[in-house]
């Protein structure tokens, strides 16, 4: 990825496939970044010794990847959408017994406050005129 693509506007979704594109890449975004930061977070200044032992990499890949499907579902409000899935996304998170009861309600906030950050960029970027014509076009 090119340094000042990081700085140019994001793409309008404008077209059948991007809204598909931008819920997928969300939904994986939106857990990885969970595990990974949680992680970093907890462990602190130890996270580097931590993320090389192959025991804990096992276990965030075994959890990125069951949580994954977590992230795609009904429409709902974005506040609303961690509610059925926080319990099966916290228990996968490699978290250490003694500090599960403590870091529940954190996984749970920052579901919410990402998927509602997440909602905000769609709405900014969907141009829903030029996909409603298209879908009626499609249909019609």
């Amino acid at each position: 990825m090119n340094f000042l693509a990081f700085f140019r506007r994001r793409q309008p979704i404008a077209s059948l496939e991007t809204p598909a594109e931008f819920i997928d890449g969300n939904a994986a975004f939106l857990v990885q970044k969970g595990i990974y930061e949680y992680s970093r977070a907890r462990a602190g200044y130890y996270s580097k010794i931590l993320f090389a032992e192959e025991d804990f990499q096992q276990a965030v890949e075994h959890a990125r990847w069951r949580a994954y499907p977590l992230g795609l579902h009904p429409p709902k409000r974005a506040i609303d959408i961690p509610e059925q899935f926080v319990q099966s996304y916290f228990d996968l998170m490699p978290i250490h017994e003694k500090l599960r009861r403590a870091e529940f309600p954190k996984t749970g906030s920052y579901l919410r406050v990402t998927l509602c950050n997440i909602h905000d960029e769609l709405s900014k970027r969907l141009n829903t005129r030029a996909l409603v014509g298209m879908l009626c076009a499609r249909t019609g």
